[in-house]
């Protein structure tokens, strides 16, 4: 593959484009200082997943052009501030038992394995996008999902979880939730009683 202009950013961009067919986002950058000094230097390398939601990519895309100058941010932010400010909307892993116009059964072990391997990440939320159904209430999923939910419960799997409709400062729940991680209160599901979703916490 053919070098783009010289900027590692841009060819390394340009790279994953067309030869690994991989669409990403790439910022490095160093700050150099009037003594001719480093004074900070770093970058992300942000890859879109194959089973990412298009409102995630479209929120990545505005908040990409954000890290022009990615060498003064990481001068002004530690790297959790730098998450906390950028990435808030992404805190909890996403299980997508939608996708593909699932069965009840085949929509529980979707549920299972996203449930293990959101766990793994060590993130304390993850949000499950089951979709409204046909009754436009969630339908037989979103009731299988309650059920199944409670048994996580009390295998301490996870501790608690707020449907959609609830997600917000107006119950219990959301309550709960915004009052252990107070990040929460930014998502953009937050207080929109989005039946199409449920919110699980593990810790």
């Amino acid at each position: 593959v053919d070098l783009v202009s010289g900027e590692i950013a841009e060819d390394f961009t340009h790279y994953y484009a067309t030869s690994l067919q991989q669409p990403c986002a790439i910022a490095l950058g160093v700050l150099v200082g009037k003594d001719g000094a480093c004074e900070s230097a770093g970058g992300l390398l942000i890859e879109v997943l194959p089973d990412a939601l298009n409102e995630d990519i479209e929120i990545l895309e505005g908040k990409v052009k954000d890290f022009t100058d990615i060498s003064r941010i990481l001068k002004e932010l530690t790297i959790e501030e730098f998450v906390e400010k950028y990435f808030s909307d992404f805190l909890m892993e996403i299980i997508n038992i939608e996708q593909g116009h699932p069965t009840v059964q085949q929509a529980m072990v979707k549920l299972q394995n996203g449930i293990y391997r959101a766990r793994a990440t060590g993130q304390p939320m993850a949000k499950i996008v089951h979709g409204y159904g046909s009754s436009g209430t969630g339908g037989a999923i979103k009731q299988a999902i309650g059920l199944e939910l409670r048994k996580y419960i009390s295998r301490g799997m996870i501790k608690s979880y707020c449907p959609g409709e609830d997600f917000g400062p107006f119950s219990s729940a959301g309550r709960e939730m915004s009052a252990k991680h107070p990040a929460v209160s930014r998502d953009r599901d937050w207080g929109l009683q989005n039946d199409g979703i449920t919110v699980i916490m593990f810790k």
